[in-house]
């Protein structure tokens, strides 16, 4: 079975630099996060909604599976928040309105990894990212 493999580069909770979250398997997609609607986000409603990285988290990866989870791919995703990976797996299916199943996995990726160089190259602004999240995408689905 095709796999996609998923890395983050800027962490969600790292409000002095963007997040990027990319996978690659033959094709590649990555989004983008600015440094500023992080912060805007975090500084309203973290006294409001729990878990608010690990849910930031799973809006980025739902904005970046949403078209290719579908077709049968397993996901592999880069360990990025340990001990979160049911919450944050969770969270992903429900957004995706998806039955629950082993189609997304957790564990580390490498710095070898295509997805890990398009996050970074990304994040550097080497690359152009396909899409960026607006301050509406987010809160569109932060509960």
């Amino acid at each position: 079975m095709p796999y996609i493999e998923v890395d983050q580069s800027g962490k969600i909770e790292d409000l002095r630099q963007n997040t990027v979250v990319s996978f690659s398997n033959d094709t590649f997609l990555s989004v983008y996060l600015d440094r500023r609607i992080k912060r805007q986000i975090f500084f309203k409603y973290r006294p409001h909604v729990r878990q608010i990285v690990q849910k930031m988290f799973s809006i980025c990866l739902y904005y970046l599976l949403e078209q290719h989870i579908a077709k049968k791919n397993a996901v592999i995703i880069c360990k990025e928040y340990p001990g979160w990976e049911d919450f944050i797996k969770k969270e992903l299916y429900r957004l995706l309105n998806k039955e629950f199943d082993d189609t997304v996995q957790f564990r580390s990726i490498g710095k070898k990894s295509k997805a890990h160089e398009i996050a970074i190259l990304t994040n550097r602004q080497v690359l152009k990212s396909m899409k960026t999240l607006r301050k509406q995408d987010i809160l569109k689905y932060l509960k």
